[in-house]
């Protein structure tokens, strides 16, 4: 058991020391200014030498990851189960929900802004429709994906409307609702650094966006490094969260 876990460990993680080892290869053996091509040495040693910065950003994206994703799905999984209920408000939402997963994020974050104003207010609407979007059309698809057979039976022996969603449609949405989960949860970290790259004044967005200006090249990549083990952490939960739901339904 050791020895798979090892063996696992180290296949996972390999890829990643070498990219770092080429990376520092690289820094070393081309003639290139550190402003343009930082080496993870002045990387961590930034890292080391500012850490409030790399804390108090981080947390505030993750917080506005958090909060955005938790309002995200839970609106998502409300306004789909609603949808279910009624053909017209079926109707109504998916045709608009479809149409505004079409349109980018930086396309919405000006008309966000001009209703809540710049901050964070924005911010987190704006990751609350990142993840909004692939949960609402996700579980809504799972929720009419009730074999007809099985919506039949039910009808026969007299089953209500609730004991239809409840015995039927919600088990056969959960798989979907555990995609939308995956896709949404790395997803709400990169609409948060979006958001606050652009109208933030806080935030791993907005480091990213000032020590740029400054030149700090070293703190760019330092944030970005940041931003990606966030992004690969709610993953994992996600992923975790994923096994066992479906573990126990199946």
């Amino acid at each position: 058991m050791t020895t798979r876990f090892a063996k696992a460990w180290l296949l996972t993680n390999l890829p990643v020391a070498l990219v770092f080892i080429a990376w520092a290869l690289v820094a070393q053996v081309l003639p290139v200014n550190a402003i343009i091509f930082p080496s993870p040495g002045s990387v961590l040693q930034d890292v080391i030498d500012h850490p409030y910065v790399y804390l108090h950003e981080g947390g505030v994206t993750f917080r506005a990851s958090v909060y955005g994703l938790l309002l995200g799905v839970l609106m998502g999984t409300g306004m789909a189960l609603l949808s279910w209920c009624s053909f017209v408000l079926k109707s109504m939402l998916l045709p608009v929900s479809l149409l505004l997963a079409t349109i980018p994020v930086v396309a919405i974050i000006p008309i966000i802004t001009r209703i809540f104003g710049p901050g964070m207010s924005s911010v987190l609407c704006v990751v609350t429709v990142v993840t909004f979007l692939p949960t609402f059309v996700a579980v809504s698809s799972g929720l009419h994906a009730v074999e007809h057979s099985h919506e039949s039976l039910f009808k026969v022996f007299g089953a209500r409307k609730w004991q239809q969603l409840r015995y039927l449609a919600i088990p056969a949405a959960v798989p979907h609702f555990m995609m939308a989960l995956g896709i949404s949860a790395p997803s709400s970290v990169i609409g948060a650094m979006t958001a606050e790259y652009l109208i933030g004044s806080e935030g791993l967005g907005y480091q990213l966006r000032s020590a740029m200006a400054n030149f700090a090249t070293d703190r760019v990549v330092g944030g970005a490094l940041l931003s990606t083990v966030m992004s690969i952490f709610f993953l994992s939960l996600a992923q975790s969260a994923c096994t066992r739901i479906l573990a126990r339904w199946g």
